[in-house]
């Protein structure tokens, strides 16, 4: 098969280059699955990270939606770069890493009611900064609901330790994260 060839099992956009899948979650009927994603370029680094959208019902078949997250405001305009996705009162929420023109990474949401129309929380960056047990490469937050709370996993790396390290946050409402501390600790 030549690689150029439409991708036959496999969601591939129309065009830009896709990554690092984001979130895959049911909402409103469909499996959604959201990407870094390039729109422009077929090569990652020409442009800021955006997440691209599609949904399916079989996985074979699948749609290719607007794009959901641009790097737009001031807090992400680097790049909307991996997170994951959550369901909460019939609203789909992305969590993601975003990355200032300084490089400075925090956490961000966007919300949806039709699941395809995404507005970024008004209180953004939603984790303005990384706990003293982090460092700079503060990104990939994974949001999970456990016993009637919300966690969020975040990856970092410490820069004296020069460890990795998976820190945990929790909130009741998604929008208000309280730091809770390291849950794994690696060389």
């Amino acid at each position: 098969m030549n690689y150029l060839e439409k991708l036959q099992y496999h969601y591939k956009p129309e065009k830009g280059w896709i990554n690092d899948p984001n979130g895959l979650v049911y909402f409103d009927g469909y499996y959604h699955i959201f990407y870094q994603h390039s729109p422009n370029y077929e090569v990652p680094g020409k442009e800021p990270i955006h997440w691209g959208h599609a949904r399916t019902k079989n996985f074979v078949e699948w749609e290719e939606l607007p794009i959901a997250l641009y790097p737009d405001k001031f807090y992400d305009d680097e790049g909307c770069w991996s997170g994951t996705a959550i369901v909460k009162d019939d609203m789909l929420y992305l969590f993601y890493a975003s990355v200032t023109e300084n490089k400075e990474q925090t956490v961000s949401v966007a919300y949806s009611k039709d699941g395809i129309h995404f507005e970024k929380h008004p209180e953004n960056p939603v984790i303005k900064h990384y706990p003293v047990d982090g460092g700079p490469d503060f990104r990939d937050p994974a949001v999970a609901y456990i016993d009637g709370k919300y966690y969020c996993v975040i990856a970092t790396g410490h820069p004296e330790t020069k460890t990795g390290r998976l820190l945990i946050y929790e909130s009741e409402n998604l929008i208000d994260w309280e730091y809770k501390g390291i849950i794994a600790e690696w060389e």
